[in-house]
């Protein structure tokens, strides 16, 4: 009779032992059940994604004058999962640049003029920021200056093309001395002729080229000529070039350069901007 009554007892251990090993087992299983049941009823009501958003944080400010042919912005996202970026600068850079992490780009060898600088981020893959951020600027180069036009070209070996000196906001200039300097390894000057803004009648246009050392020797001068005189800003002389090797190429206007009013002074300029050439191979 003790002996049942210890086996009956013993049972009733293991009994309550499986018992309490499922109970714990059930509490264990509830977060789980509940994590399945949450996504099943995601799954018939999808989690809002945030629209990707972009903003311009370091650059210059909206309708701003700048005095240098180079700007840097700095951006971020909305959120931490906006990861990639694309930008244009109109009219520098028509089209979009293509997607990356970068975010900030400096812009150089801006020519003068209005500007509008875009940017727009995206989460990875293919979710697009639809109203990218802006700014717009205007560059505006102190004067009185001599400018070479464009700042900078991308062009290919063996085409030819044209670099413009520009004077910006003089005042009674008469003469002109200009001396070129370029690289004679990758190019070549062609011709020189004056500018639209600095023909005179009859002409009054001596220059030399010496392309075995790399340099563009024009005198110049408006008198007796109507206008007379440049003011303002202007078109002084046209040099085309020819583009010899791949590479970046230079050409810069010589110190030894004079600039003179009608009274034969010496017109001092704030500013002298040559140009950049990259020369790819065809």
């Amino acid at each position: 009779m003790e002996s049942q009554f210890l086996k009956n007892r013993s049972i009733n251990k293991q009994v309550g032992k499986l018992f309490y090993l499922r109970l714990i087992y059930a509490c264990l299983m509830l977060p789980a059940l509940a994590m399945v049941i949450s996504s099943c009823d995601n799954a018939e009501a999808p989690l809002e994604v945030p629209t990707p958003d972009t903003h311009i944080l370091l650059g210059p400010l909206d309708k701003s004058l700048i005095n240098e042919p180079s700007v840097t912005f700095q951006w971020t996202g909305s959120n931490r999962l906006v990861g990639e970026f694309s930008y244009r600068c109109i009219p520098k850079r028509e089209s979009w640049s293509e997607w990356s992490t970068d975010t900030s780009v400096t812009l150089e060898y801006l020519n003068q003029g209005n500007y509008v600088f875009e940017i727009r981020g995206r989460y990875e893959p293919g979710y697009e920021d639809e109203a990218p951020d802006q700014r717009t600027f205007t560059i505006d180069i102190p004067g009185p200056g001599m400018l070479l036009s464009p700042f900078k070209q991308n062009i290919s070996s063996g085409e030819e093309f044209d670099v413009e000196l520009l004077a910006d906001e003089v005042t009674d200039m008469m003469f002109v001395h200009l001396i070129l300097k370029f690289e004679p390894a990758q190019l070549e000057v062609l011709d020189a002729a004056a500018g639209r803004s600095f023909q005179s009648q009859p002409p009054a246009f001596f220059g030399t080229i010496d392309n075995s050392i790399g340099i563009v020797d024009v005198s110049m001068s408006t008198m007796g000529s109507e206008p007379s005189r440049l003011n303002g800003t202007g078109s002084v002389v046209i040099i085309r070039f020819r583009s010899i090797s791949s590479g970046e190429s230079r050409i810069y206007i010589d110190s030894r350069s004079e600039f003179r009013d009608s009274a034969g002074k010496t017109i001092d300029t704030i500013s002298r901007i040559g140009s950049v050439i990259e020369i790819a191979e065809m």
